[in-house]
């Protein structure tokens, strides 16, 4: 049985539409996970600051262990830190 050229440009046209509604599909999904990686990245950015300024006030606390660790290559945490100066206490 043969088909129809108008028959065959129909099923063309619909593989095309269901196409296009998969494309349109994953084009937000890439939008929402863009929007989601820029949200991450600007928290990131934001707790990072935030860390650091817990270090800023451990550098000023007499008495407190240096950041950088004897080794030279790693660093205390914060909470490290501040526990071994409330250990000194």
């Amino acid at each position: 049985m043969s088909k129809t050229i108008a028959a065959i440009k129909k099923e063309c046209q619909e593989i095309m539409d269901e196409k296009q509604a998969e494309i349109a599909d994953l084009k937000k999904q890439v939008e929402m996970m863009t929007s989601a990686a820029g949200y991450n990245a600007t928290e990131r950015s934001r707790l990072n600051e935030e860390v650091e300024q817990i270090h800023a006030v451990l550098d000023a606390m007499p008495g407190s262990i240096k950041r950088q660790k004897d080794d030279g290559f790693s660093t205390h945490s914060a909470v490290t830190r501040f526990a071994a100066w409330l250990a000194n206490r």
